[in-house]
């Protein structure tokens, strides 16, 4: 539930920071994701890997954030994909159980796609075209394997803060200079600094 609650804060954050000057609706790319074997469990009779799938509480929580849910199936051939991706303002990875790599210990399809897709991202945000990407979750571990080169060992050390609790410090004299917040109207970056958020 908190994790929901957190969502919606974020995504009404983007929604603010891009459209708080534009009447038009924002259009949020949804990734896609292969369906996990426990899907058939529910759909019997549906063969793994010919469905794609996301958690219908991306979408929803989008939608009350006024931003327009556009599906990106993964898989979809990179040409196609760089165009639909051309279209959109915001890029949401969703958290999930897709196998992010094979048994050989080499990245999986899904992987591989998120790979070309950040790569894409940064690109585009190199070149003057502000492209924010969330991620939650999963979305986190597809950002970080790719931003280490496709190295899945990034996962598998270093991350020994079970049951920590770690202070964010917040340069709030800062945060209004940065893309994403800057456009955010001041009653918003106080409230977001009273709640004690990460971002």
């Amino acid at each position: 539930m908190i994790k929901i609650f957190l969502e919606i804060i974020t995504l009404s954050a983007f929604y603010k920071v891009v459209s708080s000057k534009n009447s038009s609706p924002v259009l949020v790319g949804v990734i896609l994701q292969p369906s996990p074997d426990s899907l058939s469990k529910i759909l019997p009779g549906v063969p793994k890997d010919t469905t794609l799938y996301v958690i219908e509480s991306y979408i929803n929580q989008i939608s009350s954030a006024g931003g327009v849910p556009v599906l990106v199936p993964f898989d979809l051939p990179q040409n196609s994909l760089r165009y639909l991706l051309d279209n959109l303002q915001i890029l949401l990875l969703p958290g999930g159980p897709t196998e992010i790599m094979n048994l050989d210990g080499s990245p999986s399809a899904y992987q591989n796609r998120m790979h070309f897709i950040i790569k894409y991202a940064k690109e585009r945000n190199d070149n003057g075209r502000y492209f924010p990407i969330l991620a939650t979750c999963q979305g986190f571990q597809n950002m970080l394997v790719s931003m280490a080169g496709q190295n899945l060992t990034t996962l598998q050390g270093g991350f020994n803060n079970t049951n920590v609790n770690r202070s964010v410090i917040i340069l709030e004299d800062e945060v209004p200079k940065t893309k994403l917040f800057s456009k955010m109207y001041t009653d918003d970056l106080k409230w977001f600094f009273q709640q004690g958020y990460a971002f």
